[in-house]
C-alpha cells in the first residue's frame, strides 16, 4: 500500500497552528486525546516543525504562572521527516521505527 491511499484519513486527522500561535493554543488542541502531534506551518502554509504534548509540557514547566505568551515557533521540533505520497507504508513504518 502506498501512502497517497492514506491520505484521505490523514488529512482529517491532522491537526495544525501556525508558528506564531501561543503555546496555550497547542495545548487546547493537544488536550484532546485524538491528538497527541500537531503540524506547526510557516506563514506560507509551509511545514516547519511539529509540537507535541511532551514539548507543551516541558515549555510551560518554565512559565510563570498564566503569563506563559512563548511562540510555538520556539518549542517545535524543526527536524522532522517526511514521506511522499509515492512512498510504501512499508517503507515509512521501518524509518519510523528507526
Amino acid at each position: 500500500m502506498f501512502i497517497e491511499g492514506m491520505l484521505p484519513v490523514a488529512r482529517d486527522r491532522l491537526m495544525t497552528i501556525r508558528h506564531d500561535a501561543r503555546l496555550i493554543d497547542a495545548a487546547k488542541l493537544l488536550s484532546s486525546a485524538q491528538f497527541n502531534l500537531v503540524a506547526v506551518c510557516d506563514s506560507s502554509d509551509a511545514l516547519a516543525g511539529v509540537i507535541t504534548r511532551t514539548d507543551v509540557v516541558r515549555q510551560i514547566s518554565h512559565c510563570a504562572g498564566s503569563s506563559c505568551a512563548t511562540a510555538v515557533a520556539s518549542v517545535m521540533t524543526r527536524d522532522v521527516t517526511c514521506c511522499r505520497p509515492g512512498d510504501l507504508l512499508t517503507d515509512v513504518w521501518s524509518t519510523m521505527r528507526e
